[in-house]
């Protein structure tokens, strides 16, 4: 709905009048599977885009030339070129923080 998709005031009336499911399940039924319900919102009704959207792995090759150059030749967390530096990096700051608390 036009009106849904340029201001997130109708979802938000929608909810507090405790209205929401039942308006989402009207708009789904109207306009598909896919619904923009806010200008920063899109209601999905397959339980297969839950998979898509919240995946685990990255779907994308890291590029290793993305991202400025580091100031000190030493690459940090952010733009490591691999996964596996990536996964290393993360345990060693896990465990520093674990060991500041």
């Amino acid at each position: 709905p036009k009106l849904w998709a340029m201001s997130s005031l109708p979802a938000n009336i929608s909810q507090i009048r405790g209205r929401q499911p039942y308006d989402m399940a009207k708009v789904h039924e109207k306009y598909g599977p896919v619904v923009r319900v806010g200008p920063n919102s899109i209601s999905y009704t397959s339980a297969e885009a839950w998979n898509d959207i919240f995946t685990t792995r990255p779907q994308l090759i890291k590029d290793p030339k993305a991202g400025p150059p580091p100031p000190n030749g030493v690459k940090g967390l952010a733009f490591t070129d691999s996964d596996a530096d990536h996964s290393r990096m993360r345990r060693v700051r896990r465990v520093c923080l674990d060991e500041h608390r």
